[in-house]
């Protein structure tokens, strides 16, 4: 009996270990070289000026507020986002204050955006002397 001779077969397989050893080294040495860094913002220094500004302490500051709900309401009257500018104007006349005035602004966490937005707006447009938005404390 004639015994059938078996052929070896070809194996293609690719012997991975190299690579693997390179791309270790490579996430080695981007782990020690990369840097961490923990930007907390930019700190932002307004210029000094020579003129002294009129003491805006002398006029009562007006207080805007956007609530949860996104009402806007200034010196707690509620007025709508389109009226802003109007607002904030009718309290620096009944305050006496038309131009002296500053404003601040307080919205809630839950507040959108945009609202806000249009409110900041709206108080710069006003024409007070400074406008102040303030995390909300409490609401």
């Amino acid at each position: 009996m004639r015994r059938r001779l078996r052929r070896a077969q070809d194996s293609a397989d690719v012997n991975m270990t190299p690579m693997l050893d390179i791309v270790f080294i490579l996430l080695i040495f981007f782990i020690v070289t990369a840097t961490f860094l923990q930007e907390n913002g930019v700190e932002m220094i307004q210029p000094q000026s020579d003129e002294q500004p009129e003491n805006p302490t002398n006029a009562p500051s007006i207080l805007v507020t956007v609530d949860a709900n996104n009402f806007v309401f200034i010196n707690n009257r509620m007025v709508d986002v389109a009226r802003v500018t109007a607002g904030i104007q009718r309290q620096m006349v009944d305050n006496r204050a038309a131009g002296r005035s500053a404003v601040v602004i307080r919205s809630h966490v839950d507040a959108h955006h945009g609202i806000v937005t249009r409110v900041f707006d709206a108080a710069n447009a006003s024409g007070a002397v400074g406008v102040v938005v303030r995390e909300p404390e409490d609401f």
